[in-house]
């Protein structure tokens, strides 16, 4: 069966990072990117969402996020 997978790595930020996530759904991997950015990138994370709301962060991760097929 074919799925589509939504990925993104922490280096689409710019970051120094191997992180990668792939799910298939677009909620579950915002919400993994920023808890992975908190964690482990936090000042990094600050200074480039510095006076962004939530909506407009999500709208910046979701514009790196890419769709590739998976046979899975």
């Amino acid at each position: 069966m074919e799925k589509n997978l939504k990925t993104i790595k922490c280096s689409d930020f710019g970051l120094n990072c191997d992180f990668a996530i792939k799910d298939e759904n677009m909620e579950e991997v915002v919400k993994r990117i920023k808890e992975h950015g908190m964690s482990v990138h936090p000042e990094s994370v600050k200074q480039m969402m510095a006076g962004k709301s939530e909506e407009e962060i999500d709208k910046i991760i979701k514009s790196k996020i890419k769709e590739e097929k998976c046979e899975c």
